[in-house]
């Protein structure tokens, strides 16, 4: 989760800068999501997590999932337009 929302500031902050997503951000993107899900994965498995607990990360890793898509389309964006200074 903290790998997900590094990529999260980090696409905000790129696109403050104007800076281009790179061309392998969908293999990227994809390998992080895999690893959220993984996660989940692995807290419904275990037998010592509350289920509240894995409910909650349910939600948590859905709505990283949904800012990492937000902060990618924000830099895309932002790297097509130039604002002025």
């Amino acid at each position: 989760m903290q790998r997900a929302l590094s990529v999260i500031r980090d696409n905000l902050t790129q696109a403050q800068d104007g800076v281009p997503t790179p061309e392998d951000q969908a293999k990227q993107s994809k390998l992080l999501t895999r690893e959220l899900d993984s996660m989940v994965v692995a807290a419904e498995r275990a037998q010592d997590i509350p289920v509240d607990a894995v409910q909650d990360l349910k939600l948590l890793a859905h709505q990283c999932k949904q800012m990492l898509t937000a902060s990618l389309l924000i830099r895309k964006d932002a790297s097509l337009i130039k604002l002025p200074e």
